[in-house]
């Protein structure tokens, strides 16, 4: 049997599918997973431009640092990987829960250790208020018991 057409428009393709299509997936891991999101696919602009402008400098003879070529490509490998992480999430893998939840982490403790260096250089909480966000992150995905229990669920397909 072939989908109609209005049945046809409303489904979403992949990563991209809209909160109606999955109707188990808690608000909160919705608005997580979209926040995130969109902060990789900004945090991808610099370093794709950064590796296209390396590229377009070998190819019209250019000097590149190798640094800032390694430095582009790790930076897109990275972002690309955590992408692929958080789509995991939108489906309710735990084992990308528990993995986004400790870099989440790590990123905390990382901006508040900033933070505080940077608190008492120069006497401003901006980098304190930065780290306050994967904390805020890290309690939508495990503090509501609907964000517990889409993820103890027993998943069959592993992906």
């Amino acid at each position: 049997m072939s989908a109609t057409p209005a049945q046809s428009r409303s489904r979403s393709w992949g990563p991209f599918a809209r909160p109606q299509d999955n109707p188990d997936l808690p608000a909160p891991v919705s608005k997580v997973t979209t926040l995130l999101t969109v902060l990789i696919g900004l945090s991808l602009i610099a370093p794709v431009f950064l590796l296209a402008g390396s590229v377009y400098q070998l190819i019209t003879g250019g000097d590149v640092s190798p640094w800032i070529l390694a430095a582009a490509a790790i930076g897109v490998t990275v972002n690309v990987l955590l992408l692929i992480l958080v789509m995991r999430v939108r489906k309710g893998r735990r084992w990308a829960w528990i993995t986004l939840m400790a870099i989440l982490a790590l990123y905390a403790v990382l901006f508040i250790a900033a933070g505080v260096y940077d608190l008492n250089q120069t006497g401003s909480p901006m980098v304190l208020l930065v780290g306050a966000v994967p904390v805020v992150l890290i309690l939508l995905l495990a503090g509501p018991r609907s964000s517990r229990a889409y993820f103890r669920r027993d998943r069959r397909s592993y992906g």
